[in-house]
């Protein structure tokens, strides 16, 4: 992900279920500095009464649909 930006591609993810706590936020927020956008679903965060990081934006799971359509690559993973 980090050559990606730094070939200035614009990278986008949506962190969604379990695993959005699991993984190293800490690397994440790094990358936000390097451009990279970070959304975190907003009924993942509910169901563990967490906080969004203020770098990263907390979305309801319609956004993903919308930013799939408008996207010209898409990668899934789980």
């Amino acid at each position: 992900m980090e050559d990606l930006l730094d070939l200035g591609a614009e990278v986008a993810i949506y962190l969604h279920g379990n695993g959005v706590w699991w993984l190293g936020l800490g690397d994440l927020k790094k990358l936000t500095e390097k451009g990279l956008k970070v959304f975190c679903g907003r009924s993942s965060v509910e169901k563990r009464h967490q906080r969004v990081p203020p770098w990263a934006k907390e979305k309801d799971i319609d956004f993903l649909a919308d930013m799939v359509v408008a996207s010209d690559k898409v990668l899934f993973f789980n």
